[in-house]
């Protein structure tokens, strides 16, 4: 395979991309849970025998300690071990399928044990907003992860060129954690929690990070008709102004903005 890709995505949505590159930097508490390793081998479905193959291979970790006892999986584990089976029904070889493994976990990350970065990211995503996205895997062993939209984008203006497998995330997402309590904001990054959840405020006005060292400055503004309401807010801050528009002698709107300090 060359050095350069032959197929590569357009993101749509610098916000989602932004979430992911922030999620593989940080610690949280849904890749903690989605790498502990809770299972036996046969969660997995598969004979030991294979398992131990695709051990050989490099396509799975031996994660015992010591390599002494019973062999245990996580979830990630066991999403890959089921991708693996699907690739392996369309006819792909082993050596195609380790290509697509070392795209999996190539990706940079830091804080905890995230083995497949991004496949996480995608995961939670999918089963918590409920938005498609595939894994795509070519002949030649190139593999991409991107929302329905990053797909059809990249395919109108030509960067995907060959055809490929496609495989569900969300199906996949579905299947997983219909017995394991995760939430997406469990995801993402102290910073794009507080993102996550200012835009979602029906009474957001603007929004703003500067960055120092260490931490982020962020300011939310919300706009309020209610004075009252608008004075009771200002005394619950810790950090923050009040401004009041005044139009012949009554207030007719009261700007809130909000300040606090996020740690990187």
């Amino acid at each position: 395979m060359s050095d350069a890709p032959r197929n590569t995505l357009c993101p749509v949505d610098d916000g989602f991309r932004l979430e992911l590159l922030e999620f593989t930097q940080s610690s949280n508490k849904f890749s903690s849970q989605f790498n502990e390793l809770y299972y036996t081998i046969d969660r997995t479905k598969m004979s030991a025998r294979l398992i131990s193959h695709w051990m050989s291979c490099g396509l799975l970790k031996d994660k015992r300690k010591e390599k002494k006892g019973w062999h245990k999986f996580s979830d990630s584990d066991i999403i890959w071990i089921e991708i693996m089976a699907k690739l392996r029904s369309f006819g792909l070889n082993l050596d195609t399928i380790c290509a697509v493994n070392n795209s999996l976990t190539q990706y940079p990350y830091k804080g905890d044990a995230k083995e497949r970065a991004e496949l996480e990211f995608f995961m939670a995503y999918c089963f918590c907003q409920s938005k498609p996205a595939y894994l795509l895997v070519f002949q030649n062993g190139e593999s991409l992860l991107g929302l329905e939209s990053e797909i059809s984008a990249s395919k109108q203006s030509g960067a995907i060129k060959d055809d490929y497998i496609s495989i569900d995330i969300g199906s996949l997402a579905k299947s997983i954690f219909s017995t394991l309590s995760v939430n997406y904001n469990d995801a993402l990054s102290p910073l794009n929690q507080w993102l996550d959840d200012s835009i979602k405020d029906p009474e957001l006005l603007a929004l703003s990070i500067e960055t120092g060292k260490g931490y982020y400055v962020v300011e939310k503004t919300v706009l309020m008709e209610n004075k009252s309401v608008a004075l009771a807010a200002r005394n619950l801050m810790k950090h923050g102004r009040l401004e009041e528009t005044v139009f012949e002698g009554k207030t007719s709107r009261v700007k809130i903005t909000t300040t606090k300090h996020i740690k990187k």
